[in-house]
């Protein structure tokens, strides 16, 4: 069948200018690939059609007029291998009314609509073509929905100018959080909801983790309990096991380790005692066999063993003894020895 050329090419209806094909699309010089007939452009009255190569072989389509440089009507590139990257339908003004974009191996990247040229709705993709994010504007600012891979909310709030502001819902550190923002920053009480059924309650002032937080299973029996002050851990953190009794008691003190600390079996039976200071093991330290009786007991400086520490059977005789190097102490773990540990550990149960 003989084919006329269009100059218009793969982009606009070009009525008796051009040659349908068998697909329905159109083809026209210089070997434009087909595009189907709901698809295709026109240029807008007044304006030629612009074809440009770029450096870096990337391929841009649009049409101006010789009065103005503005581009009008569409605005169509190509990655330098032949597929496509994105395409705009412009207004009169050479605003944009709506935009796509695909990703190099020809799944969809993003699609966009605009009013008068600003941005009032955009969905991006992930390479599968599940949904990215969602941004839609407001009379105010702007909503956002932002997706995890694989499926999930990831961040879920309203954003005026800078700040998120109101409810938001984020994944955060293995949990949905659900919190309110003032100024740009969490404040108030805060619920977080984990993949295990298990739910964490606390407290955020100016954006930060405060007072007392606490994390139960499905179960109702505590999972965690810890105190922030500013953002950091402070004073006494005790996890447990899912039977409900404590299985680590640990002092906190400006988000570091510091002060006395006890490790449980799960029959309840003390398994270690000692204390932290700078975040590192320091003093006597002594550890239990699940019986109750003594294991092995010496001292820590600065993290290290030091000096001699003695192994038991459980029938209290000596098992060994192991001479380790002296270590001295640095200088945080002097001065923090130095000082009072935070007091208060709880009973095991």
């Amino acid at each position: 069948m003989k084919r006329m050329i269009c100059i218009a090419a793969l982009l606009m209806g070009c009525g008796t200018d051009g040659q349908r094909v068998e697909d329905g699309g159109l083809v026209g010089a210089d070997g434009w690939p087909v595009r189907a007939s709901g698809e295709q452009r026109r240029c807008p009255m007044g304006t030629d059609l612009i074809d440009e190569r770029l450096p870096d072989g990337r391929r841009t389509i649009t049409c101006k007029s010789k009065a103005s440089p503005i581009p009008k009507g569409f605005l169509i590139t190509w990655y330098a291998g032949g597929a496509l990257a994105t395409e705009s339908v412009l207004d009169e003004n050479g605003r944009p009314e709506s935009r796509k974009t695909w990703h190099p191996d020809g799944s969809v990247e993003s699609e966009e609509t605009y009013k008068e040229g600003r941005v009032l709705r955009r969905v991006a993709y992930f390479p599968d073509g599940s949904q990215q994010e969602i941004v839609e504007r407001t009379a105010t600012g702007a909503l956002l929905k932002r997706f995890r891979p694989g499926g999930g909310v990831e961040l879920q709030g309203e954003i005026i100018g800078e700040n998120r502001v109101g409810t938001w819902k984020i994944w955060s550190d293995g949990a949905e959080e659900s919190v309110e923002y003032v100024e740009g920053k969490k404040s108030g009480s805060v619920t977080r909801e984990y993949p295990d059924g298990s739910k964490e309650s606390g407290f955020y002032d100016d954006g930060e983790r405060d007072l007392n937080w606490e994390r139960v299973g499905p179960n109702g029996l505590p999972v965690l309990v810890q105190t922030y002050k500013a953002g950091k851990l402070e004073g006494t953190r005790t996890a447990y096991f899912p039977t409900g009794q404590p299985r680590e008691v640990t002092n906190f003190r400006a988000g570091q380790r510091h002060g006395t600390y006890q490790k449980y079996h799960t029959s309840g039976e003390l398994a270690e005692r000692g204390e932290f200071a700078c975040d590192k093991e320091h003093g006597d330290w002594v550890l239990f066999h699940e019986d109750g009786s003594v294991k092995a007991k010496g001292s820590f400086v600065d993290g290290q063993r030091s000096g001699e520490w003695t192994y038991y059977f459980q029938t209290g005789e000596v098992e060994r003894v192991v001479a380790h190097e002296i270590v001295k102490d640095s200088k945080c773990v002097a001065e923090a020895s130095s000082e009072n540990p935070p007091e208060g550990s709880p009973a095991p149960r």
